[in-house]
């Protein structure tokens, strides 16, 4: 069908090329149609661009209409009576993103070649199709926020799972040593279209601290044997210490050398767990923290102070709080400080290298506002 479909564009070309119609490509119409197709995340297709032309088409690059797609080749030259496969990868999957409702979503893709030479006629290839999907999950994203607490349980958290057609199968992938997944239930309560599984999820509370991202895998099988592509869990959050600072980090702003600056600082239990400090540590003596330990307690007050050096520099540095609560466990707590050095330790105006004197912050603002 390809040869003959062929050989009949190529000796119309033909014939137009002498009335200097321009050149065309040709495109089977079926490779155009999706038909139906689960919302997969990496979903590839194939359109092949076949030149009936006596002349070499060069094609400096392949548009799309999506950003869901990616297009292999991008460019390219088609000889006379040759065929190229532009191969296509879609994220069929982001067509439902914001939609919590429907199960099944028309496609359409539209595909711009941008030649070397000039045409008289726009050319756009229209890629259709519909999109189903099997499941969907409520909420989409499960999300811990910034205040789990490391070395501590936390309750779980919910997630439905909405079945748009009848499971036969259905199961959960995902990191045991790093979150825990339960069903409320039984599979079977999937097995007719719009049943509904609620799943349980938690994190372990040995993840290390900071910001974190996983992900769990729902697979199954419809009732008519197809098997869907997997659906993602996507779960995010933040571990924190069971002692916290605040402010998190300290910045004094710009200062000029020689003029002390001054903050304050607050340690507090996370989970009501009497602390105290043994040891301040700091890494820049321009830092200064009183007091330097405390008793045991479950907030602590401190006075940060910063005589600042030198000019025109920024001063980073980390002050480290050795910690210790009454059940004898010591950890360290870090607090990042930091400031920028303005002027000269005089207090006069700092010179610039041709011997002028640099203006005061506040007269340079002045300036810029005249």
């Amino acid at each position: 069908m390809l040869a003959g479909l062929g050989t009949t564009a190529y000796f119309r070309e033909k014939r137009a090329a002498s009335s200097g119609a321009p050149k065309r490509i040709v495109v089977l119409q079926n490779r155009l149609c999706l038909g139906t197709v689960w919302a997969e995340r990496s979903f590839r297709w194939s359109l092949p661009l076949f030149n009936p032309t006596r002349e070499e088409i060069r094609v400096a690059a392949l548009r799309s209409s999506c950003a869901c797609a990616e297009i292999h080749p991008t460019s390219f030259v088609l000889r006379p009576g040759r065929t190229v496969e532009v191969g296509l990868k879609l994220n069929l999957a982001s067509w439902f993103d914001g939609d919590s409702a429907s199960w099944e979503r028309p496609f359409e893709l539209e595909i711009t070649p941008v030649f070397e030479s000039h045409m008289a006629e726009n050319v756009v290839w229209r890629l259709k199709g519909q999109i189903r999907r099997a499941l969907r999950l409520s909420p989409p994203v499960v999300d811990f926020g910034d205040r789990l607490v490391r070395g501590h349980p936390h309750q779980p958290l919910g997630v439905t799972v909405h079945a748009y057609v009848p499971l036969e199968e259905f199961h959960i992938e995902y990191d045991k040593s790093r979150c825990r997944i339960e069903t409320a239930g039984g599979a079977e309560a999937l097995s007719n279209a719009g049943g509904t599984l609620e799943l349980r999820v938690a994190v372990s509370p040995e993840l290390p601290l900071g910001p974190f991202e996983m992900v769990g895998w729902l697979h199954g099988r419809t009732a008519r044997g197809e098997h869907f592509p997997p659906v993602a869990l996507r779960m995010r959050g933040k571990m924190v210490s069971p002692i916290g600072a605040y402010p998190e980090t300290v910045h004094f702003g710009i200062r000029r050398a020689g003029e002390t600056a001054a903050a304050e600082l607050e340690l507090f239990s996370r989970v009501g767990q009497r602390f105290r400090v043994r040891r301040v540590m700091v890494g820049d003596r321009s830092f200064g923290v009183s007091p330097s330990g405390t008793h045991y307690g479950l907030e602590h007050r401190f006075e940060l102070t910063w005589r600042p050096r030198g000019a025109g520099e920024e001063t980073h540095a980390r002050i480290t709080f050795q910690l210790e609560t009454e059940a004898g466990e010591a950890s360290d707590l870090l607090v990042p400080v930091s400031g920028y050095v303005w002027g000269s330790q005089s207090g006069s105006d700092a010179r610039g290298e041709d011997g002028q004197t640099c203006p005061s912050p506040k007269h340079a603002a002045g300036e810029q506002q005249g």
